[in-house]
């Protein structure tokens, strides 16, 4: 046998070795879980249960489904890529879930979110469903309420912002979570079962906005316009976000 073929057997030989001892290797790794990414409590799941949802977030008393095709994570001002005069998100949110498709690119449409707060300072429900999105000064009320025995809910439908020929629209839901009758009766029970089944009270607010410059302020044919049906389908992308919040305990269709 000449020198070269036994050279080209050899190397045939250590391919096919090689090949060998990856394939079992291959064969006995474990598949790698889902990445599971920790922000103050809040965990981002890598699946939802609901339709056309692919993406839910909650801190283990709440739930929030999304779709990863429309909307972004950030949890921090500094990690909204879309810079917009008014920003998707108001300041100081847990969360801001902001749209980054390009559907409204050439459009004067600047930006959509929804942001998710925990008020700390509304800690009754009282205090919490019916204080308005503008603060003490306004006398604003919620358009619409309801309550069960584990939750109470309300809802305030036109919130407005503008500024120097830009402006924002959305709605402000509120959500308080804790039963006091509960509370009450597992203090006096003495019952450390029903005391562990209480769930503490929290105050949480999701906006939705949408933000655009005044069409009017182009010259003729710079940008399309952001119509009115376009607005429409994209709250209604807000709306399935709100529509799927639910609560880890089981109850889902809060804002109804």
């Amino acid at each position: 046998m000449k020198y070269r073929d036994r050279i080209i057997i050899v190397v045939i030989v250590a391919i096919l070795v090689g090949a060998f001892i990856l394939a079992i290797v291959n064969s006995s790794r474990t598949p790698i879980a889902p990445t599971v990414t920790n922000w103050n409590t809040l965990t981002t799941l890598s699946t939802s249960t609901s339709p056309g949802l692919d993406q839910s977030i909650s801190d283990g008393t709440i739930k929030i489904a999304y779709s990863l095709i429309d909307f972004t994570l950030a949890t921090t001002a500094a990690a909204v890529l879309i810079h917009a005069y008014i920003p998707p998100c108001g300041e100081g949110f847990l969360y801001c879930l902001y749209y980054d498709g390009t559907r409204y690119v050439g459009t004067n449409f600047e930006s959509a979110g929804l942001s998710v707060k925990e008020r700390m300072d509304l800690m009754n429900a009282t205090s919490c469903l019916t204080t308005s999105p503008y603060g003490d000064a306004s006398i604003m009320v919620p358009d619409l309420t309801g309550s069960t025995d584990m939750y109470s809910w309300s809802e305030f439908s036109k919130i407005d912002d503008a500024a120097a020929g830009h402006y924002a629209n959305g709605s402000l839901y509120r959500l308080y979570v804790g039963s006091k009758s509960a509370s009450t009766t597992a203090v006096f029970s003495g019952s450390e079962s029903a005391a562990a089944n209480v769930v503490k009270p929290k105050c949480y607010e999701l906006a939705t906005r949408i933000g655009q410059t005044q069409y009017a302020n182009y010259p003729a044919g710079a940008k399309r316009e952001f119509t009115a049906r376009d607005q429409s389908d994209l709250q209604a992308s807000l709306k399935e976000v709100i529509d799927n919040v639910s609560l880890i305990s089981g109850n889902k269709n809060l804002f109804k």
